[in-house]
C-alpha cells in the first residue's frame, strides 16, 4: 500500500494512490534497485479509540457536538464503501482492485463523488479496516462555524384543533401509555382519557369537608382525546413490556442434536453467558468485613469443550462488562496466572477472538456490543427467548462451577435464598477476593486438563498427544484447522474496559464513588503525559477540578486508562501501597473507603470532647493564674527591678517552677481525694462564697465568671 506522498515544499498530498498487488519476488526486486523503499507508518491514536471514549476526551461541549458530528461523517463514509467491502476481505479488494473503481464510476453519478469513495477507500485499506481512519479531521482547519437558524418548525406536523395546540413531551406519551392500560382492565377510551387527566394534568385540592376534588388543566395546557389515543396505543407496547414483562412465552422444543453441530471448525462458534458465583466475600482488610457475591462471565468452545476465558466482576451484568469475556478469552491467560500467584506456563492456556459468539437475550443486546461487531469484525449470535438449552455447554459449565468450587466454600448461597431459622451464607464467609481468584484459575486449568478423548482426533491420539480439553485445541489451531480473527489485544482491551467516574486535579487523578459524591482514599493517580493536555492546564491555571470518565480494570487498581486528545493513555498510581493493598481489587477499595469513614464519624465524638475538655482546662489555668496575679496586686508588690532579679540561669528558673507547680499539683490532688470540704468557687472580690453541689457545675461556674471578670477588666 503506497503511503501518501508528499509535494517539493514537503506538504502532504491530499489524495493517496491505489493499493497494487505484486508478487513478494518482485517487490524483493524493486527493493533491491532501489525503485521502492520501504517506509515507517505510525498508526495514529485516533484509530483505536472507541466511540465514547473520543466523545468524552473533548474540552467543552461545543467540542463534544464538533466530535458527534464528526462520528456522524465518518459512519456516512462508511456506508458509502460498505458495499464493495461486505463480501470482500481487504486482500480480495486489492486483488480486484481495479475492478471495484470501475463498479464504483458506474454506482456514482458523477466522476467527482467517485473519486471520493475510491480515497476512502484507499484510506480504509491502509488502516487495515479500522472505521475511525474515516473521521473528518476538520478540527484542524478552518474557522469554527456559526450555527444555523431553524427557519421552520420541525417534527410530526400539528393536528387540526381549534385554539392553541398541546404539544406532546416524552413524558406525556408515556403517560398516555401507561393509562391506556386501562382500557385492558374493561374501562372504556373516555374513562381512561378522564382519569389521565385526573392523575397527570390537574391540581388536587381540599374542601371544608375533608374531600379531594381535581380541577383539570386548561385544554391548551394538556393532551386532547385524539392525542391520548394516538400515542397512547403507539407506546403502550413499550410500556406494557416494561412493566409487566413478555408473558407470550413460547413452548420449550427439543430438536435434538448438540450446539457444537453449529460451528464446523473450532473458532466459528463459541458460546458465552454469565451467572452468580453464589458464595459471599470478605475484604483483604478484615474477614469481618463481607462482600456480595461477584458476577462469573464464562466463554466455551463446543467443539473441544474448553474454557478459554472467564471474568468475574461486582458490577452488574453490562454489555462493557461482557466484552470483558470476550478478552479474556482472546488473551493468553499467563500474566492473570502469574499476577495471582499461579502456576502457568506459556501457552499453557492460549486464546482466542471468535468469528462469532452465541448470547442470550439480555445485556448483549446494546450499541456497544453493535459498535465492537464492527470494530473487531466478530459477529453475535442470538438465542431464542427462554431458551437455556440453545446453548447447553455453558450452561453446563455453570452448573459444573457451581458443585466443584462456589459450594464448597464457606460462605456459599448454594443457588438458593436463605430458610427461616437458618444461618446467613455471608456470616459464614472466609475467603477474600484474591485467594478466590487462586482456587478459580486452579479449577479452570484442571478442567482444561481433563482427559476427553471422545473430542480428540483420530491423527492427535496416534501422534502420542494426550486428548485433554486444551490439548484438543492446540492440536487443532496448529494443524491451521481454525477459524478467528486477529486484533491487537490493546486495541481490544481499551474498548471493552468499563467506566468510572473520577475528579481530574493538579495533584492527579482521584476516583470517586459509584454516586459520585465522594473521593476513594488510597489511590491517586498521575502520568507526564497528563501534562501536556489541555484539560490539566487548565485545571493548574484555575485550581479548580473537573469531573471525568475514565476505564479501569476492577480487578486491577495499579493503573487507569485516560482518553486523552490523541488516544488512550495509561496512567499508573503514583500512591505508596503495600502488597496487601495491590491485591485489592475496585470493589475492595470501594468497601474499605466506606469502613473508614464510618470510624472517622465514630471518632467525632471522642475529638470534640477532647476539645472541650482542653479549652475548659485552659481556662481553668487561666484563672488560677489571674486570681493569684489579683492578690499580688492588692498587697502592692509589683515584682523585683531589673537590678535587684536573680542572676541565676534561666534553666535554674525553670527548674524552680516546675518543682513549684509539682507541688502544687499534689497538693491539689491530696485535696480532691480527702473529700472533706464542699467545693466552693471564689468571686471577683473574694466577698461571697458559692458551694457549687458537683464538679460539672463548678467547672462551668468559674468559666462564667472568668468571662465576666474579662469583660470587667
Amino acid at each position: 500500500m503506497p503511503l501518501r506522498r508528499q509535494s517539493p515544499n514537503g506538504r502532504s498530498i491530499y489524495y493517496l494512490q491505489h493499493p497494487r498487488s505484486m508478487r513478494l519476488s518482485a517487490i524483493g526486486e524493486l527493493i533491491d534497485q532501489g525503485a521502492i523503499r520501504e517506509a515507517a507508518f505510525d498508526v495514529p491514536a485516533l484509530w483505536g479509540v472507541s466511540d465514547a471514549d473520543y466523545v468524552s476526551a473533548a474540552a467543552n461541549q461545543k467540542d463534544a457536538d464538533d466530535r458527534v458530528n464528526r462520528l456522524k461523517k465518518r459512519d456516512e463514509f462508511f456506508e458509502s464503501i460498505e458495499p464493495y467491502i461486505s463480501k470482500l476481505s481487504i486482500q480480495g479488494v486489492i486483488r480486484s482492485f481495479n475492478s471495484v473503481i470501475a463498479q464504483i464510476g458506474k454506482d456514482s453519478p458523477t466522476k467527482s463523488a467517485a473519486q471520493q469513495i475510491i480515497r476512502r477507500l484507499c484510506l480504509y485499506i491502509l488502516s487495515l479496516g479500522r472505521r475511525n481512519s474515516l473521521i473528518p479531521l476538520t478540527s484542524r482547519c478552518g474557522a469554527p462555524g456559526k450555527e444555523r437558524t431553524v427557519v421552520r418548525p420541525t417534527g410530526r406536523p400539528k393536528q387540526n384543533t381549534q385554539g392553541k395546540n398541546y404539544v406532546m413531551t416524552e413524558s406525556d406519551k408515556e403517560k398516555c401509555a401507561i393509562a391506556m392500560q386501562l382500557c385492558d382492565a374493561g374501562k372504556s377510551l373516555s374513562e381512561a382519557f378522564a382519569i389521565a387527566n385526573t392523575a397527570y394534568w390537574s391540581d388536587a385540592s381540599t374542601d371544608e369537608q375533608g374531600r379531594v376534588t381535581h380541577k383539570l388543566w386548561d385544554v391548551s395546557s394538556r393532551p386532547t382525546l385524539d392525542q391520548f389515543t394516538y400515542w397512547g396505543r403507539r407506546a403502550s407496547a413499550n410500556v406494557k413490556l416494561k412493566t409487566f414483562g413478555d408473558f407470550h412465552r413460547e413452548a420449550p422444543t427439543r430438536r435434538g442434536g448438540s450446539s457444537a453441530d453449529k460451528a464446523h471448525a473450532v473458532g466459528v462458534l463459541m458460546e458465552l453467558d454469565s451467572t452468580s458465583a453464589d458464595v459471599y466475600l470478605t475484604s483483604v482488610e478484615s474477614r469481618n468485613r463481607t462482600l456480595p457475591p461477584m458476577h462469573r462471565y464464562v466463554v466455551k468452545c463446543p467443539v473441544t469443550k474448553a474454557v478459554l476465558g472467564f471474568h468475574l466482576d461486582w458490577e452488574a451484568p453490562s454489555p462493557r462488562i461482557a466484552l470483558r469475556a470476550v478478552l479474556s478469552a482472546a488473551e493468553d491467560k499467563k500474566a492473570l496466572c502469574e499476577r495471582f500467584g499461579v502456576e502457568c506456563g506459556v501457552d499453557q492456556w492460549p486464546g482466542i477472538l471468535a468469528s462469532s459468539y452465541l448470547v442470550d437475550n439480555g445485556e448483549f443486546k446494546a450499541s456497544e456490543i453493535t459498535d465492537a461487531e464492527k470494530e473487531f469484525g466478530f459477529a453475535i449470535e442470538y438465542t431464542r427467548a427462554y431458551s437455556g438449552e440453545s446453548k447447553p455447554n455453558v450452561e453446563s459449565q455453570h452448573k459444573s462451577d457451581h458443585l466443584r468450587l462456589d459450594h464448597k466454600l464457606s460462605g456459599t448461597t448454594r443457588g438458593r435464598q436463605k430458610k427461616r431459622g437458618e444461618e446467613t451464607p455471608a456470616s459464614r464467609a472466609l475467603i477474600n477476593y484474591w485467594e478466590f481468584m487462586q482456587l478459580a484459575l486452579k479449577h479452570y486449568l484442571r478442567w482444561n486438563d481433563e482427559l476427553v478423548p471422545d473430542c480428540a482426533p483420530v491423527a492427535m491420539i496416534a501422534a502420542g498427544l494426550s486428548p485433554t480439553r486444551i490439548n484438543v485445541f492446540k492440536w487443532f489451531r496448529d494443524t491451521h484447522q481454525i477459524k478467528q480473527k486477529h486484533v491487537d489485544l490493546e486495541h481490544l482491551r481499551f474498548f471493552t474496559l468499563p467506566s468510572w467516574p473520577a475528579v481530574l486535579k493538579e495533584d492527579g487523578i482521584h476516583l470517586l464513588s459509584q454516586d459520585r459524591k465522594s473521593i476513594l482514599s488510597f489511590v491517586r493517580y498521575y502520568s507526564a503525559k497528563l501534562w501536556d493536555d489541555d484539560r490539566f492546564q487548565k485545571i493548574r491555571a484555575r485550581r479548580r477540578s473537573l469531573r471525568i470518565d475514565i476505564r479501569i480494570d476492577s480487578s486491577n487498581i495499579e493503573q487507569i486508562y485516560v482518553p486523552l486528545s490523541e488516544g488512550m493513555c495509561i496512567v499508573p498510581n503514583v500512591t505508596a501501597i503495600d502488597q496487601e493493598r495491590t491485591m485489592c481489587g475496585l470493589a475492595d477499595l470501594i468497601e474499605s473507603t466506606r469502613s473508614w469513614n464510618e470510624k472517622r464519624h465514630q471518632s467525632r465524638q471522642l475529638k470534640e470532647q477532647a476539645e472541650a475538655s482542653d479549652v475548659l482546662e485552659r481556662h481553668q489555668i487561666e484563672s488560677d493564674a489571674r486570681r493569684e496575679k489579683r492578690a499580688e496586686s492588692a498587697k502592692g508588690s509589683k515584682g523585683p527591678g531589673r537590678s535587684q532579679r536573680d542572676r541565676t540561669s534561666l534553666a535554674e528558673r525553670a527548674r524552680e517552677e516546675s518543682a513549684k507547680v509539682i507541688a502544687q499539683s499534689k497538693a491539689s490532688v491530696s485535696r480532691a481525694l480527702s473529700k472533706k470540704e464542699a467545693t466552693t468557687i471564689e468571686s471577683p472580690g473574694d466577698e461571697k462564697l458559692v458551694d457549687a453541689p458537683t464538679p460539672e457545675a463548678a467547672i462551668v461556674s468559674r468559666f462564667l465568671l472568668d468571662m465576666r471578670q474579662k469583660r470587667s477588666l
